[in-house]
């Protein structure tokens, strides 16, 4: 107790800090880490007892922290510390050494973290790797000061340098201690913060995350660890940028963190965001504070809402006009404006924070000596939030990312570089452009949009329909099985033969090209036989499922004007009574069947009609496309290629005959050589049998809505190879728990969420681009058409 100087409580940001350092004590988050090159005539005794002299004159820099058994934690200021201070020389060893045992260095020293209950919290190593070169590394925990507080810090070591190295003594005014701050702190309103902050923060809910966050998750490129990658605006862009301010009259800081809260609107797509900003948090009603050395600092949210035509200029003064009124209560605790707003408290209030530093930390450390020169000053920080902005001033700008790497790949990072300089560049040059002309893209960017990305021309069989493509493949393969329902099989021989005598049946009775005939049945040999024979017939089908209301029904009939129908007699009272023409695929079957089976050569052009299928009608009345037999095989072409189907694979078929996914089932297999599953519709509704078709018939590939894939979740599903997730928008979390699972591919086709062999990312207001992400075995893919 002899050696007790002061104790005192915390302010709310060191409150918040040793919860984080103590909630994740192997992370190293918070502490901080200052490298640099001397090169001089360092005398390292000295330069020492500068360091000693400087923490014996700052009280912050004597303190511990104590918690245990407490009801709140203190900091306790100690009369005289022992400095950790390490000297190494390593003269003599070869620069590619020097190199990575610096390194190893810098990276051990932050791992070796610091025992908060033992001052000082910070260790110096001086290296000697010359006679006349030294390699400095000051680590100290972000507790005891921030950024501002650095440079005061580095100031007043290199000028005690200086005046020992003279033979004087430093003379330095007295400065207050931290104390003084703490009891600023307890003189101010907290009711008044509490309901500024309570209003600001109403109705958000959640945290703004980035997409590409979701995306990255689980991705084998994602490493544990934190890093930070560096970039220098370029000087033109820099000058542009202090120009801009001077001229509009914005801080820099404003206009970072309006480039920040447009990328994450973008990135996030959503019009209400929020991200931290850390403010100085130094009274100006406090006397001396700005020579004071101590945490002042806070990170506090600000929220963006997003008016489409609102001008760019009038956006950045609103979002200035926020900073300047959030500064009246920048002595509020994150912890306490969290526990204020309505995002629970097991998530965090924002997940990335943009940080502008004010102090030219490289111009403290040289300022005071004249014996050796400063070089190559970097630093090092780690928070505990997922994504930092951290901006530097000087002639040009300096952008670093901090950044998670288990939540975010490199390839992300270096991307936000990228939308950074073009949101500051298109900032520059339009000014009272509205918000919604703004995008974010690059040059390069809207090139490989534009021209590399639709550069998907390929050879292709424009010469070929549908019926002859199968044809081909019944001649190739003509023993494969072809349908396969319960028990029993159809060759591709067989399935030819009879879809020909049903072609020669259709047109003896006069159906041929662009005709319409209707199909409704259940799934069934026949189903597919009369798919097939309608199309080698010239004319085109009508799915119906027999489920359907006769209301609709009638109208998806009349509205094709379809000429005849192919049904059951099991599906009779089912029917409109107003239906066309009727062909009993049961009744009419030995008439049928006296037709020859000899592949038919009528006259049918890829142009042709080849079916009609209607929307579900779930927005009005059902509405109808006309698809043509070149377009299906443009699409099985490349969905064969991209699925990985060949005459070994075997694929369900389990969509509604009247839903569009039927059309890729159907033809997938049957113009690969492939074996087409059909499982009874009253059966594909419930798992368990879907389930055991499964493994009975060793699936290979499968469609289905993301709804009834987790109803499949952590079954023996081995064989399966490709799973298609449509219909629906398939969550993310649904496609990492499938493709973690099983060995193959998940291929999602969300409706309106993915593009075939892209994924869509907001890039302008309201609309959606396209960036490629194509994987190999165990990774996502999408096939599907933007609804």
């Amino acid at each position: 107790m002899n050696n007790i100087e002061d104790i005192y409580s915390l302010s709310p940001m060191q409150q918040g800090m040793l919860f984080h350092s103590l909630l994740s004590p192997e992370s190293g988050v918070y502490s901080e880490q200052l490298s640099c090159s001397i090169a001089g005539d360092l005398n390292v005794a000295i330069f020492k007892k500068a360091w000693e002299f400087v923490i014996q004159r700052h009280s912050i820099l004597r303190s511990a922290f104590i918690w245990e058994d407490l009801e709140e934690p203190v900091q306790v200021v100690h009369k005289s510390v022992e400095l950790p201070f390490e000297y190494l020389d390593w003269r003599g060893v070869s620069l590619d050494r020097i190199e990575k045992d610096f390194q190893t260095l810098l990276e051990s020293s932050v791992k070796k973290g610091f025992d908060l209950l033992v001052p000082p919290l910070m260790h110096l190593i001086v290296v000697q790797t010359e006679n006349y070169v030294h390699r400095f590394i000051w680590n100290h925990h972000h507790l005891l000061f921030d950024g501002w507080s650095t440079q005061i810090v580095l100031r007043e070591v290199f000028r005690s340098y200086e005046t020992f190295m003279d033979g004087r003594s430093p003379d330095f005014k007295l400065n207050l201690p931290y104390r003084e701050y703490i009891a600023w702190l307890r003189k101010q309103d907290e009711k008044e913060a509490e309901n500024y902050w309570r209003k600001k923060l109403t109705g958000f809910v959640s945290p703004t995350v980035f997409n590409l966050d979701k995306f990255s998750r689980n991705n084998d490129d994602l490493r544990d660890g934190y890093s930070i990658e560096k970039e220098s605006l370029s000087e033109n862009l820099s000058v542009s940028i202090n120009e801009f301010c001077k001229e509009h009259k914005i801080t820099h800081n404003t206009f970072m963190q309006g480039v920040w809260a447009l990328l994450l609107h973008v990135y996030s797509g959503e019009d209400d965001i929020v991200f931290g900003s850390t403010v100085s948090g130094r009274p100006a009603d406090l006397p001396g504070v700005e020579s004071m050395v101590g945490l002042f600092i806070n990170t506090l949210p600000v929220r963006v809402r997003f008016d489409p035509q609102k001008t760019i200029i009038d956006w950045l003064r609103d979002l200035q006009l926020q900073q300047a009124e959030l500064r009246k209560y920048d002595y509020t605790s994150l912890v306490k404006i969290h526990g204020l707003s309505d995002v629970p408290r097991t998530l965090q209030l924002f997940e990335s924070i943009v940080v502008f530093e004010n102090y030219p930390v490289s111009d403290a450390m040289g300022s005071g000596s004249e014996r050796f020169k400063i070089s190559d000053v970097s630093a090092f920080s780690r928070t505990n939030f997922p994504l930092t902005l951290v901006v530097s001033p000087g002639n040009k700008l300096l952008v670093e990312l901090a950044y998670d790497k288990s939540r975010f790949e490199y390839n992300f990072i270096i991307r936000i570089f990228r939308h950074i300089n073009s949101l500051a560049s298109k900032f520059i040059s339009s000014p009272h452009g509205t918000l919604s002309a703004l995008d974010i893209l690059t040059p390069e960017e809207k090139r490989k949009i534009i021209k590399n990305w639709n550069d998907t021309k390929e050879d292709f069989p424009d010469h070929v329909c549908i019926h002859e493509k199968f044809e081909r493949v019944a001649e190739k393969y003509p023993e494969n099985i072809a349908l396969t329902a319960g028990n029993e099989n159809l060759t591709y021989r067989q399935l030819n033969a009879r879809a020909n005598q049903l072609a020669h049946y259709l047109n003896k009775i006069g159906i041929g090209p662009e005709n319409i005939v209707a199909v409704c049945m259940d799934r069934s040999f026949e189903m597919l036989v009369a798919v097939l024979g309608i199309l080698k017939s010239g004319a085109a089908y009508l799915p119906l499922d027999p489920s359907y209301p006769k209301e609709r029904l009638s109208y998806m009939i009349e509205d094709s004007n379809s000429c005849a129908l192919l049904a059951h007699q099991a599906v009779k009272n089912s029917l409109p009574q107003d239906h066309p023409r009727p062909i009993w695929m049961d009744a009419d079957r030995e008439a049928i069947t006296k037709e020859v089976s000899e592949n038919p050569e009528y006259p049918v052009l890829p142009e042709n009609l080849a079916y009609v299928i209607y929307t579900s009608g779930s927005t009005g009345k059902p509405k109808g496309t006309l698809i043509q037999h070149r377009s299906v095989l443009n699409l099985i072409q490349s969905m064969s290629r991209d699925f990985k189907v060949d005459p070994e694979s075997r694929i369900l078929q389990f969509a509604s005959f009247g839903f569009d996914a039927s059309v890729a089932e159907f033809f997938l297999a049957l113009l690969t050589g492939a074996q087409l599953q059909l499982i009874a519709k009253d059966d594909s509704i419930f798992p368990e049998k879907v389930i055991g078709q499964i493994q009975r018939k060793h699936t290979s590939h499968v469609i289905m809505p993301p709804s009834f894939l987790t109803l499949l979740e952590n079954r023996n599903l081995s064989s399966l190879k490709t799973v298609v997730s449509g219909g629906e928008s398939c969550n993310w979390n649904i496609a990492e728990r499938w493709r973690n699972v099983y060995i193959g591919q998940i291929l999602s086709s969300g409706a309106g969420r993915c593009s075939r062999r892209a994924l869509f990312r907001r890039c302008r207001f309201g609309k959606r681009i396209f960036e490629p992400t194509c994987f190999d075995i165990r990774k996502i893919y999408s096939q599907s058409f933007f609804g």
